[in-house]
């Protein structure tokens, strides 16, 4: 027996014989985990109205992945934009301010777009 080697069974003072170590099954399980852990990074679920977006090691693709179930590469990123048109209805009444406002940008926008508006003739009266 080597210096390094331990032994794995040894005999108590009386004299029932008894196994050292790590059970057989421990490095087993530890496989599984890792194993399973790895293949559940292989897999997304893109909601429905999103679009995901898949990125390798920040690299934007050309591939887009709509709505369901999808496999991907672990060590790709799948970005999850949302595409549902949000429309909002502004009643526009007049008032005797004297106060100018425009709106500027698209007619309808998209959740998380920007609308812009331009005030003008504002002051003391």
């Amino acid at each position: 027996m080597s210096f390094f080697q331990r032994k794995s069974t040894y005999t108590d003072p009386e004299g029932r014989v008894v196994k050292k170590g790590i059970p057989k099954f421990i490095p087993v399980l530890i496989l599984a985990v890792v194993v399973l852990a790895f293949a559940s990074s292989c897999f997304t679920v893109v909601s429905a109205g999103h679009t995901g977006v898949v990125s390798t090691f920040g690299k934007v693709s050309e591939n887009v992945l709509q709505e369901g179930f999808h496999m991907k590469l672990p060590w790709q990123r799948v970005t999850k934009m949302d595409n549902r048109i949000v429309k909002l209805e502004v009643s526009n009444k007049s008032m005797s301010t004297g106060v100018s406002i425009t709106k500027t940008g698209p007619k309808e926008a998209m959740s998380g777009q920007p609308v812009r508006y331009v005030f003008s003739k504002i002051g003391n009266s």
